[in-house]
């Protein structure tokens, strides 16, 4: 019986969210063989339309082949590649699994195999899961890199200023910082509990990689949300329906209240169903693309900090 593996993407104007839903280890496997050191790595802009940056990219060679452009994107479980991407790395697909979407996508055949050697810049890893999707992701995009991938450290990830800082965990105790929020232990994603317009609770997924911030249908009818307009999103399993939501759907995450521009209403059940919690909303590149996310995966702590415009 072939495995089967929630896989949500947001295709929209270019921009993809990749998280497979299913436990993992940190890092899903993959071990550092570059020295344990702090590390700034250097993020570009992805840019699929004139005027709109979607998220940001990370120069990567599997493999020993050429660069690839991967999206940097704390909602993927493991890298994902499509497989003009996976022939030019040498990459062979070894197993099959079933892709199964959010909304009204259905399911759909990838493969699954393992990369001898990933090197970002001077952090280089081995025996790195890499999913094989069928498809492009988007023009100039040729796949999605977790943050998880760099658990082993603590994450500094400053989108605004395109930087990516790595930094060894100290030994002994735990990490804990004032307006750290916790995540749902033992998992790659970045999910953590929230309220939405004080009323409506659950979790957040923070996904970097998403073109869009969503909410669950349920949630836009708990709150009466005024459903604006309908459209269709491309997903990695197929076509998923949406629905543009008036702006200003408040986000409150520790001490962090962000305001949401515009919100698009998706069916959260099926990924919901398959990370064991109730999803409410994915708070997406849009709005986070001003912060700082300070990711501890060791001790499930995720710090967000909002930078004011034009510094810090």
């Amino acid at each position: 019986m072939r495995r089967l593996r929630v896989l949500l993407a947001w295709v929209v104007f270019g921009a993809a969210c990749v998280p497979p839903c299913r436990p993992q280890p940190a890092a899903g496997g993959a071990r550092l063989i570059s020295p344990y050191r702090e590390y700034a790595l250097t993020l570009t802009s992805f840019a699929p339309a004139p005027h709109r940056v979607a998220g940001v990219l990370l120069k990567t060679r599997i493999n020993g082949g050429p660069v690839l452009h991967l999206l940097l994107d704390s909602g993927a479980e493991q890298i994902a590649i499509d497989r003009k991407a996976a022939a030019k790395s040498a990459l062979q697909g070894v197993s099959d699994f079933l892709l199964v979407g959010a909304g009204d996508s259905p399911t759909r055949t990838a493969a699954a195999g393992i990369a001898e050697r990933v090197e970002i810049g001077p952090v280089v890893f081995a025996n790195c899961p890499v999913d094989v999707v069928r498809g492009r992701f988007a023009e100039g995009l040729d796949g999605v890199i977790p943050v998880s991938l760099f658990g082993g450290f603590l994450v500094r990830l400053d989108l605004s200023a395109r930087t990516l800082a790595l930094t060894p965990y100290p030994d002994g105790a735990a990490i804990r910082t004032a307006g750290f929020s916790a995540t749902v232990p033992n998992r790659n994603l970045l999910l953590t509990k929230a309220a939405l317009d004080d009323a409506r609770e659950g979790y957040v997924l923070l996904d970097t990689g998403a073109a869009y911030t969503g909410i669950s249908l349920q949630t836009a009818r708990a709150l009466r949300s005024r459903l604006v307009e309908s459209f269709r999103m491309q997903g990695a399993a197929g076509a998923v329906a949406g629905e543009m939501v008036e702006p200003g759907v408040r986000f409150r995450i520790a001490d962090q209240e962000i305001a949401a521009d515009h919100p698009v209403a998706v069916d959260l059940t099926t990924v919901s169903r398959y990370n064991g919690v109730e999803m409410i909303g994915v708070l997406g590149y849009p709005e986070l693309c001003n912060t700082v996310l300070t990711v501890n995966y060791r001790d499930a702590l995720v710090g967000i900090e909002r930078k004011r415009a034009g510094g810090r």
